[in-house]
């Protein structure tokens, strides 16, 4: 049985594809690797504080490694951690990755340059299949960003349940698969216990707009943890 790492985001996706490699035990997943924004100090794009990730972890019974980068060192930091795991011994990366070719295509160039390969086993499966199974399984999330050029406000902040799937516009992946949403996971059945969170501020922030080279930015909006 091969070692495994795992690119964690603390997601929906990310809980799912965790919960199908271990369930079919081909791999050992050893522990997880999650980027950090050296600006904020939070989950990247998701915006999640450490100490959340850190107690998410701690509930899956796995260690937990930070990767802290800006956008312009990104390529050398994860190349640095890369040849850093493929040192140990470790010839395999696990992602949450459903459906995006070019995002996939750069993953498995930047692993293949380091000695690793990549895992998916989420890779291809329908959106809405996977939505539901995710909650049918009994996990739970919250959604902790939105991009507000697609989703309104009212977004964030909500439980990942069969409403908010249901009140999502025809144009969004149910997954959110596009960007269109992150989550949170904060229970289900491989979790020790629960965790506990309140629900902080609404916050707006503006980013470069990742698919174009004008000026404009995208807004997005995030509701801030806070562990109880």
């Amino acid at each position: 049985m091969d070692d495994l790492i795992f690119h964690w985001s603390g997601g929906k996706d990310s809980m799912l594809a965790l919960y199908y490699l271990l369930k079919e035990k081909k791999y050992r997943v050893t522990r997880l690797v999650t980027n950090f924004s050296k600006v904020t100090k939070r989950v990247t794009m998701h915006g999640v504080q450490s100490d959340l990730m850190k107690r998410q972890a701690e509930s899956l019974s796995l260690p937990l490694d930070f990767v802290f980068y800006d956008a312009a060192e990104y390529n050398e930091v994860i190349g640095s951690k890369f040849r850093e795991i493929e040192k140990e011994g470790v010839t395999k990366i696990g992602y949450g990755d459903i459906f995006l070719e070019d995002l996939k295509k750069y993953r498995d160039e930047q692993l293949e340059e380091n000695g690793l390969s990549g895992v998916y086993p989420l890779w291809r499966k329908d959106s809405n299949f996977l939505v539901n199974e995710f909650i049918e399984l009994g996990f739970k999330a919250i959604v902790v960003c939105v991009n507000g050029e697609l989703l309104d406000e009212s977004f964030v902040g909500r439980i990942l349940d069969k409403s908010f799937v249901a009140d999502l516009p025809p144009n969004i992946d149910p997954c959110g698969e596009n960007g269109e949403f992150h989550t949170y996971v904060y229970d289900g059945p491989i979790f020790n216990k629960p965790i506990k969170f309140t629900k902080g501020a609404i916050i707006s922030q503006v980013y470069p707009n990742p698919i174009s080279t004008d000026e404009f930015g995208v807004k997005f909006w995030f509701c801030d943890l806070k562990l109880k």
